[in-house]
């Protein structure tokens, strides 16, 4: 039952999330350009990814159809492939399309095993991981002074939690949010 603990190579299971323009994707393959040879990308942002094609070194897999199945089959097709670092960007897709099949409660005892499949086959990547989540986009009004010393309220676009599962940031090892200045 028990074996003597050892440390072996790890992957990086890491999570990005963040508002619109905070610099997700690229963010994502900055990072993961770094972690290994090969890099794939799941594109659910119609092509977004490709704007990087010039800079970056990447294979694509653009979904237009997020149920999480096909997700899973594009993770599996990575890890057969033989992929180093898989991007998923975004996350956040498959559970716009969890909540389109909920029309009332009883509903999520359909859609949460699924969900769970989802979960499992990206930690079961044998490679580093890196995926994007969008976040709820809320304005805060900051105060301040003008140059001449009036007072201002100037609204602030910031993100709130992640367009996910509740929760769902418990399965990475790190989980940053990016802000519109682009601070991780």
């Amino acid at each position: 039952m028990f074996k003597k603990a050892t440390r072996e190579q790890l992957h990086l299971r890491m999570a990005l999330a963040g508002p619109s323009g905070s610099g997700k994707t690229r963010s994502a393959m900055e990072i993961g350009q770094h972690l290994g040879s090969s890099m794939a990308v799941i594109d659910t942002e119609r092509g977004s990814a490709s704007r990087y094609a010039g800079d970056l070194a990447f294979d694509v897999c653009e979904l237009t159809d997020f149920n999480p199945f096909n997700y899973i089959e594009a993770i599996k097709s990575a890890a057969t492939a033989g992929y180093e670092v898989l991007i998923i960007d975004s996350l956040s897709h498959a559970w716009f399309w969890e909540l389109d099949h909920v029309n009332g409660f009883s509903d999520w005892k359909k859609v949460r095993p699924v969900e769970r499949k989802l979960v499992d086959a990206m930690l079961e990547f044998p490679g580093h991981l890196i995926v994007t989540m969008r976040t709820k986009t809320e304005y805060v009004v900051e105060e301040g002074f003008s140059k001449s010393g009036r007072s201002t309220s100037i609204p602030k676009k910031v993100g709130t939690a992640p367009i996910q599962s509740s929760g769902i940031e418990y399965e990475f090892d790190i989980a940053g949010e990016l802000d519109l200045d682009h601070t991780l």
